[in-house]
């Protein structure tokens, strides 16, 4: 686990934290005709944090440090959405000669937390009335819409695919990863967007490939 306090930049270790991952996902696929697949796939996750930390860190070099204490229980682990859905369709126009399409849904994303900001004794204010701590700021949810299409060209033994692929199509903006209370880019503590230090995902984006087999 990494983090960092005020006046030291340097990456710190620490063992004993844990998380419980809990979920389900379900895959659904329908073939209404031989050229045309579609397919759905959903999933959803309850994934926190469960440790409170009393420990001796350790600097980049495995030498010991000060010591950490954090309290991040029940703070959901960040840097992936726990809850995706998506909808894909194929269509094979004609042989050898496809289509495809994909929208996926990205939901209950939270950002990183940083334990240097859940100690209790120097961030009192990180923490409820009833002494929990304040959950990491949640992403907005976004969805991205990618298209592919391709084609087989046969020679004797010989099979050349050409395949494009378009990423983002619609070009949409939005936040991918974000880190809480992030000290590099806000002087704030507030488990908001305003003190959240973020990535932007990439804009619309394409890609061609040729492959040759035999």
């Amino acid at each position: 686990m990494g983090g960092g306090v005020e006046g030291d930049n340097l990456p710190r270790n620490t063992v004993g934290i844990d998380a419980l991952h809990t979920g389900i996902e379900i895959e659904f696929g329908w073939k209404p005709v031989a050229s045309l697949q579609w397919d759905q796939v959903a999933s959803w996750g309850d994934w926190r944090w469960t440790s409170e930390v009393h420990d001796i860190g350790y600097d980049a070099t495995g030498a010991t440090s000060y010591p950490i204490n954090f309290n991040a229980k029940g703070i959901h682990v960040g840097d992936a959405a726990q809850f995706q859905f998506m909808e894909s369709v194929r269509w094979e126009i004609i042989k050898y000669l496809y289509v495809s399409s994909s929208l996926t849904l990205f939901a209950k994303n939270y950002s990183q937390m940083d334990p240097a900001t859940l100690d209790p004794v120097k961030y009192p204010n990180s923490f409820d009335a009833d002494g929990n701590p304040r959950d990491s700021w949640r992403l907005p949810l976004y969805y991205l819409v990618d298209f592919n299409a391709g084609y087989r060209f046969t020679f004797n033994h010989f099979k050349l695919d050409i395949r494009g692929t378009v990423l983002n199509l619609l070009d949409r903006a939005y936040i991918s990863d974000a880190k809480n209370n992030d000290s590099y880019s806000t002087s704030t503590q507030d488990f908001n967007a305003a003190s959240a230090g973020v990535f932007f995902g990439q804009g619309r984006t394409f890609n061609v490939s040729i492959a040759l087999s035999y």
